[in-house]
Formats: structure tokens, sequence, C-alpha cells
């Protein structure tokens, strides 16, 4: 069941009713609330220029994030992960990269590229129902980084090029490929 709600900038944006409160301590999330349920589908021009990012869960769109010069960042630390789970490389270890080589990757300023990712965590924070606001969409460690536990479906033109569910798993589940047919 879903609202339709206005923002304070009267910006239309839908409330979905089954998010519970946010939690003051969350270690785990709860049951039914898994990040492989949530989706980042990247639209992607053929020339590459234009990346458009949507938020699904649970099968249905739960946000529109536009287009923005964080979503390549994002789609490409998505890339990097989904070649590495292709090749069979366990999930620990999937898709990081060297803040050095995704500098050289984007041909940007690793503090250019911070700032992308602040800008891509604070949009999906926004965006996010609170149960699900811990999950970080870009992890790091020392001198790395790489894309968090999210599905991703990816669309190149009217192509597909990408579906994997939440990349700890090889299933997707059905309701997101629901989703995925639909458009």
């Amino acid at each position: 069941m879903t609202t339709p709600a206005l923002s304070p900038s009267d910006t239309p944006f839908v409330f979905l009713h089954e998010f519970p409160e946010r939690p003051s301590v969350l270690a785990h999330p709860p049951q039914g609330l898994q990040p492989g349920l949530v989706f980042l589908r990247f639209d992607v021009s053929l020339n590459e220029e234009h990346v458009f990012l949507r938020l699904l869960h649970e099968g249905a769109v739960a946000a529109d994030l536009g287009e923005r010069a964080h979503h390549y960042n994002l789609l490409v630390l998505a890339r990097l992960r989904l070649d590495d789970a292709q090749r069979g490389i366990d999930s620990a270890s999937q898709g990081w990269v060297g803040m050095e080589q995704l500098s050289r990757m984007l041909g940007l300023d690793p503090c250019h590229i911070n700032i992308h990712i602040h800008r891509a965590r604070r949009q999906l924070a926004q965006a996010l129902p609170p149960a699900l606001r811990h999950i970080d969409v870009v992890e790091r460690r020392r001198g790395e980084l790489r894309f968090g536990p999210y599905g991703i479906h990816i669309m190149r033109g009217a192509r597909l090029e990408a579906l994997a569910a939440g990349l700890d798993s090889a299933a997707m589940p059905a309701s997101a490929a629901g989703a995925c047919n639909r458009w």
C-alpha cells in the first residue's frame, strides 16, 4: 500500500507503509528488509554520458534518483563487483579497488571521487527507508572501496547489461524479476 505525499519542496514522492519506524540501534536488518531485495537500477546511455538511477524495493520503484554525475562512479564500482562475482571470487573479496586505480579509471582526483561518494551516500540515505539506511552503498577499507551489497540492474540503452540480486547470492527475488520485466 502506498500513499502519495509531498515534500517541503512540493516534489512528489511515495511513502511505502511496509517500512518500520527507524530503531535507535539496528545491528541487522529485520526479516523481509534484506539488502538483496533492494536494487539500484542504472539506466545508462549508449555513450555512457548519462546515468540515471532508480531505487527498487521488493519489485517496485521506491525512488527515482534522476541523473547525477556521482551515479557514474557507482556504476563503475557496481560493474567491478559484478565482474568479480562472475569470475567466482568469494563475496568478501568481490569488487575491491584501490582509490588510485579508481582515480585513473574515472579520470578524477581522489578528493573529487570522495565528494561524489559523499553525494551518492547522502542521496541514497534520503531515498532509503529508515530500516535500510545503515547499509552503505560504497564500502571502504584502508585505501580501497567497493560497491555495497545491493542488487544491481544495469540497462545500457534498451539492452539488459547485468542483473544480480544482493551480491552475496546468485538468485534474484521473484518480486524483483517482475519489476525488471515491467521496464
